[in-house]
Parts: C-alpha cells; sequence; structure tokens
C-alpha cells in the first residue's frame, strides 16, 4: 500500500491491485453505448487535462475506463455535464467528508466495507463531474 493525495485528500491505495481489477473490464461508456455515452466517450481522452489522467494513472486507475458513467444533462451554456466514476483498491485516510466545501467536479468517498452484507476489501470511489460539448454527429440532447 502506497500513501498518494487527490486534491485534498489523502489516500492509502494500492496501485497494482487496482490495475489488476480493471484488466479486462470494459469502460461504461462503451459497454452502455448510448449517445450521451457515445459523446463522452470521443472525448474521454481530454475530459479531465493532462494532470489529473497522471494523477490517477499514479494510483493505478485507468482513466479509460470509467466504472460508472451518468449523463447529468445540458447546462445554460450548452454544455453536457457528466459524472464519471473510478474505482481503486484503497482507504482514505484523511479529506474533507462529502458534505464540506469541496472542489469543483471531485469526490472522494471511502465504500462501506460491510456493503452487501459481506465483508468486501478496502474499495475508494472517486467521482468527477465534466463538462463536454457535443461532438457527435447525432442529434443532440436537450
Amino acid at each position: 500500500m502506497e500513501e498518494r493525495t487527490l486534491g485534498p485528500w489523502t489516500l492509502r491505495c494500492d496501485p497494482e491491485a487496482t490495475r489488476r481489477a480493471s484488466q479486462g473490464t470494459i469502460a461504461a461508456s462503451e459497454a452502455c453505448g448510448c449517445v450521451a455515452c457515445r459523446n463522452y466517450a470521443v472525448q474521454r481522452a481530454d475530459a479531465f487535462g493532462a494532470s489529473l489522467r497522471e494523477e490517477l494513472q499514479t494510483l493505478g486507475v485507468d482513466p479509460d475506463r470509467e466504472a460508472d458513467l451518468c449523463h447529468l444533462g445540458r447546462d445554460e451554456d450548452g454544455l453536457h455535464r457528466y459524472s464519471c466514476l473510478f474505482e481503486l483498491a484503497g482507504e482514505v485516510i484523511a479529506g474533507p467528508q462529502p458534505d464540506a466545501d469541496l472542489p469543483a467536479g471531485l469526490v472522494v468517498l471511502q465504500v462501506d466495507p460491510e456493503q452487501g452484507g459481506r465483508p468486501q476489501p478496502p474499495l475508494v470511489r472517486i467521482d468527477l463531474e465534466v463538462a463536454l460539448e457535443w461532438r457527435l454527429d447525432l442529434a443532440e440532447l436537450p
């Protein structure tokens, strides 16, 4: 286990275990294939910026394999908001609580190890919100 930071959070994580767990998985946007997910997928490489992509990779997270993706809708400025979920093997050591004043678009949560009634290995969820243009040659979502 390694100690790393992501935004205001300090994490104890296992990058190799995270990489192993994601091998063979399909990104949520590709598994779904709806037009909103397809729009995200064509912009995935630029969605977070190089520095955040690099930070995710040092944690063992593949930024091209989101565990879940949700199209939140279109803003007044015409951009489409997405919530992208990533998971990593580890735990939150320190940082703000979810209801605190958090950095825009970034939330890190510790998953309850007893979730589902069975003990699970420590898991951290990283939820990133991004705003993207519509880039498909298909009718734009409202």
